[in-house]
């Protein structure tokens, strides 16, 4: 699994940013958001684009490596969350893994909003 920004994913598929974010809005291409920023998984977009369908069965799991580069942390860190039961993956034929859209939804469940400061003089001080 590669997650990718807009910039990457036009570079990848020879469009602009902007038929990106077109596309985007269209429901055209899968996407998800982290902290409010749109991601992709390239692979995913990919095979969208190709076939119209979101299930790819042979990406339908993904495994510690794929999860620890999609968070871009280490496997061991993953492993201490698994642990701590911060993120619901399983064991299958001797693998922790994670269901693809149980991945995006845990991504989209606990994503945090950043803290915006507040201006000096504004009504809220």
């Amino acid at each position: 699994m590669k997650i990718v920004d807009v910039n990457e994913l036009a570079k990848a598929l020879n469009l602009s940013v902007s038929s990106i974010y077109r596309k985007t809005e269209h429901g055209e291409i899968p996407y998800f958001k982290i902290n409010d920023l749109v991601r992709f998984d390239e692979k995913q977009v990919v095979h969208y684009l190709k076939t119209g369908s979101l299930v790819n069965s042979e990406a339908s799991y993904m495994d510690t490596n794929d999860v620890a580069a999609a968070l871009n942390m280490s496997v061991i860190t993953l492993y201490a969350w698994v642990r701590e039961d911060k993120i619901p993956m399983f064991k299958m034929g001797g693998k922790l893994v994670i269901a693809r859209d149980d991945f995006y939804n845990w991504i989209q469940s606990n994503a945090v909003n950043p803290v915006k400061k507040k201006k000096k003089g504004s009504k809220n001080d």
